[in-house]
């Protein structure tokens, strides 16, 4: 008599909850800075029929005086997201700012609710499926911009998925589809090293398992399968337009590099951001990462090898920079739910009375739970398809100077550079976009910003215009755009 209650209860609870995430994902208005940039080179790649190896946007960065310091992060940046830049442009082109907004939501909602099939398909208790898809949610929430890193969100798990099945049943042919899977992410989005990172981690520790852990345990058939359909995908994974630049930025440690990072929020550490207050506190984050060593220490060598080294790798990685925290959250919502419920499995000893008695009740509290925050959440009203023009989109600044015919060089906000490129170019080119992609230009970009007048910070002559006005007059500025 419980059990079909049980289901009932889980059924709705679980309905209310994703209806709930689903709401949240579409109420949120298209408003990321860098998506007006992404769909400007769409265009130029759909109308050109090429990816442009420059920057065609800025009237500064091509300037001889300008040279480029950091050729191999242009070359990312210009040719690693070309396939997602003109998927983003043909959505925008045919539906307008509800067919990115849905496309974004979609692909967010995709991931969570993957994470809840494996923990499904893993049999891990209702209980503890819950709040590890509430962690998810929660984490996918700062990663609402609508940018090629949501196929990197998803992608992640759909590879360890694939990964990880193949592990557990010896067999399986989505495996043998991963090279082509690699093969897409790369030409969507530069975080397919991730991708390669989880493959060679799978490769690595299965080997180490294989001839010193976990003797007779592993097939010798299974390793060279995993080996050799592991090593095709790393390789599909470089044919893009970029090879496989992509490694080659990050392994470069140079100076040059920072000026890029040093007041970019996603390359900051979280212990930074926390004790600056520029950030809330990530508490799915911290709670996954406080269950790690806890597990690990009660697992023992029940914990395998493979997913030591990759929750410690991206635990860590997390910790140094807020950019990794999401990938962390997903897979370990996946791998301690796991080890979780196998903890329990094995130690809590249960009547069937008793265990029937206690889930009613989890799963009571569950549905009230998914009642109160489907209260808070869910509002149709929200839902409104439209782009954020009071926050990043200076859109009546560039209706004025259409109807006006504005003429002459512009000096812009980095935000809107993105959006003022879509709606003005080839007719107008902007001074710097969120792109970044010369270090003398960001400099001088942020000289003008900050109103510098001297580098030494020293008095003026008298008749000596500050630097930043001289910087102004040298670009013949004729427009300024500022927030």
């Amino acid at each position: 008599m419980k059990k079909p209650l049980v289901k009932a209860l889980i059924f709705f609870s679980f309905l209310i909850i994703f209806a709930s995430f689903l709401n949240t994902y579409l109420s949120m208005k298209l408003w990321d800075y860098d998506f007006w940039w992404h769909i400007s080179n769409g265009r130029y790649i759909a109308e050109n029929g090429k990816i442009p190896d420059t920057d065609i946007f800025s009237f500064v960065t091509n300037l001889e005086e300008n040279s480029d310091l950091t050729p191999l992060r242009t070359k990312v940046i210009l040719h690693q997201y070309w396939l997602a830049q003109l998927l983003f442009y043909k959505v925008y082109n045919l539906f307008g700012e509800k067919g990115i907004i849905i496309l974004r939501s979609l692909l967010l909602f995709a991931t969570v609710f993957l994470v809840f099939w494996w923990l499904k398909r893993e049999k891990v208790r209702f209980y503890l499926i819950y709040p590890l898809v509430f962690f998810v949610f929660s984490a996918t929430l700062t990663y609402q911009g609508e940018r090629p890193v949501l196929f990197t969100i998803l992608f992640s798990v759909v590879v360890f998925f694939i990964l990880d099945s193949f592990k557990k049943e010896r067999k399986g042919i989505l495996f043998f589809f991963l090279p082509l899977l690699m093969l897409l992410w790369s030409n969507l989005h530069g975080g397919y090293i991730l991708g390669d990172i989880i493959i060679a981690t799978y490769i690595f520790a299965e080997t180490l398992n294989y001839f010193f852990l976990r003797k007779g345990e592993i097939p010798p058939k299974y390793l060279i399968t995993l080996s050799l359909a592991g090593s095709a995908a790393v390789a599909a994974s470089g044919i893009n337009p970029a090879g496989f630049t992509a490694f080659m930025a990050i392994l470069d440690f140079s100076p040059k590099y920072a000026l890029f990072k040093q007041n970019t929020q996603e390359y900051l550490s979280l212990l930074s951001l926390y004790s600056s207050k520029v950030r809330s506190v990530d508490w799915e984050f911290l709670a996954l990462g406080a269950l790690f060593p806890i597990l690990l220490a009660v697992r023992n060598r029940k914990f395998d090898l493979v997913y030591f080294i990759l929750l410690a790798g991206l635990c860590y990685q997390a910790f140094a920079a807020l950019r990794f925290m999401v990938y962390y959250v997903l897979i370990a919502a996946m791998v301690l739910g796991r080890e979780l419920n196998r903890f329990f499995e094995e130690n809590l000893k249960e009547s069937e009375p008793g265990r029937s008695r206690m889930e009613v009740i989890a799963a009571s509290l569950i549905l009230i739970s998914s009642i109160f925050f489907a209260s808070g959440y869910w509002d149709f009203k929200k839902v409104t398809f439209k782009k954020a023009d009071r926050f990043s989109v200076p859109q009546g600044a560039v209706d004025f100077m259409e109807e006006q015919s504005v003429k002459g060089n512009i000096f812009n906000d980095m935000g809107y550079g993105g959006y003022l490129s879509w709606r003005l170019y080839p007719s107008k080119k902007v001074f710097i976009d969120t792109r970044q992609l010369n270090a003398n230009v960001l400099t001088e970009y942020g000289w003008i910003i900050s109103s510098v007048a001297s580098l030494k910070n020293r008095p003026l002559p008298e008749g000596r215009k500050p630097l930043w006005q001289r910087l102004i007059d040298h670009y013949r500025v004729d427009v300024v755009i500022l927030d």
